[in-house]
């Protein structure tokens, strides 16, 4: 992009609601990659077996897809921004209880409960980069899903610098 484009996209009018979907972007891929990395972590610190791992993470997927479906339901009712608001909101919740999980079963919870977040966020960035794609005229859908990578990289190198 040009510094003339550049200065064109911050003169838009929808420009601080690019920034805030793009930052709903990169926390997303930020959580989303720092949990995954820490995944075999929790298997090991509580001897779970990789077969039930598997079935943790289905359950997971899962719960994911439920959530993107709610914030679909939502959506039309009361706006994407409300799955967005909750999604965050649940992962906040479910995050520190995966993490002070001791025994499968309210790991297991909370993974359900983040997938669950997981599919509100997805769902709700999504629809918001599209409304802010609508009104730009013009794709950016693809920057939003850099932002996203780029949250994975730096939720990435935390993971690493603090094994």
């Amino acid at each position: 992009m040009t510094a003339d484009a550049m200065v064109a996209t911050a003169r838009h009018p929808h420009s601080r609601q690019r920034v805030a979907v793009a930052a709903a972007f990169c926390g997303q891929g930020l959580v989303f990659i720092s949990l995954t990395t820490k995944l075999p972590e929790i298997q090991d610190t509580l001897h779970i077996k990789p077969g039930t791992m598997s079935v943790l993470l289905l359950g997971l997927v899962l719960a994911a897809g439920v959530g993107s479906l709610l914030g679909e339901w939502l959506a039309p009712r009361r706006g994407s921004a409300l799955a967005l608001r909750l999604g965050f909101a649940l992962m906040a919740v479910m995050l520190p209880l995966l993490a002070l999980g001791s025994t499968i079963a309210p790991v297991a919870a909370a993974m359900a409960g983040y997938g669950l977040a997981l599919g509100l966020v997805d769902a709700g960035t999504n629809m918001q980069g599209v409304a802010v794609e609508h009104e730009y005229g013009r794709p950016i859908m693809p920057t939003f899903h850099g932002a996203w990578t780029l949250g994975g990289i730096i939720g990435t190198l935390g993971s690493l610098a603090t094994h």
